[in-house]
């Protein structure tokens, strides 16, 4: 890797995603929230992405930096949200992806691994 190269990667702020099912309201979804607002945003640059935007919850409380993205996640069109899951992960060179609940924490670490993120967490809660 050349010298500016080496440089430009070690000043380049973490990309962390959070990956749930929504930001309705609930104990999961507050959580994830929280790790959001409170993360310092000198150090990260702060990502939500979600399955479906679900109804009133806590996507209104979210700080106004954090970058937030919707799959539109349907049985039906599953496949088509799933690679929509894969290119923001890439796009965004994503570089700790923590997954929320049962079934975003299977898809997320599944897709997460084929884009390449380096370091994936899940939580299943509850």
């Amino acid at each position: 890797m050349p010298k500016n190269e080496e440089t430009i990667h070690r000043t380049r702020k973490p990309n962390v995603a959070h990956f749930i099912g929504s930001l309705r309201i609930g104990g999961a979804e507050n959580q994830a929230a929280l790790l959001l607002n409170t993360m310092d945003p000198e150090r990260f640059n702060r990502h939500v992405i979600v399955m479906h935007e679900g109804g009133a919850g806590f996507s209104d409380s979210l700080a106004p930096d954090v970058a937030f993205y919707n799959i539109a996640y349907r049985r039906r069109n599953s496949p088509a949200a799933l690679h929509r899951l894969y290119r923001y992960l890439s796009d965004n060179r994503i570089d700790v992806l923590h997954c929320h609940m049962y079934l975003a924490s299977i898809q997320g670490a599944v897709i997460g691994r084929l884009a390449a993120v380096p370091v994936i967490v899940t939580s299943e809660h509850g």
